[in-house]
């Protein structure tokens, strides 16, 4: 709905939301692509709690998954690695014991 919304006014999806592309996470870019998240999971053969994970930060994301994403997204894979930091729960003072 978001990009044919964007293609009728002519603008990128990102410019119809409140997010800046370079506070995106991975789940705005996935967004941004008029992809649920049941979709992509399927496109790239992975479970949706996994993709969800990802997308959350609280999965590793591999170099696989990583260049996949890119490829499905049409984005460069460092933009979905800085998407995917983003995304990371800051980490607690009793996780670095």
């Amino acid at each position: 709905m978001l990009c044919r919304l964007a293609d009728v006014l002519e603008v990128q999806p990102w410019q119809l939301t409140t997010i800046e592309p370079s506070r995106a996470q991975l789940s705005d870019l996935r967004a941004w692509t008029g992809l649920s998240q049941p979709e992509l999971a399927r496109v790239l053969a992975v479970p949706e709690t996994s993709l969800s994970a990802v997308e959350r930060g609280q999965r590793p994301l591999g170099a696989e998954l990583a260049e996949e994403l890119a490829r499905h997204l049409d984005l460069p894979v460092a933009e979905i690695r800085r998407a995917y930091e983003r995304a990371k729960p800051p980490s607690s003072p009793n996780d670095r014991e």
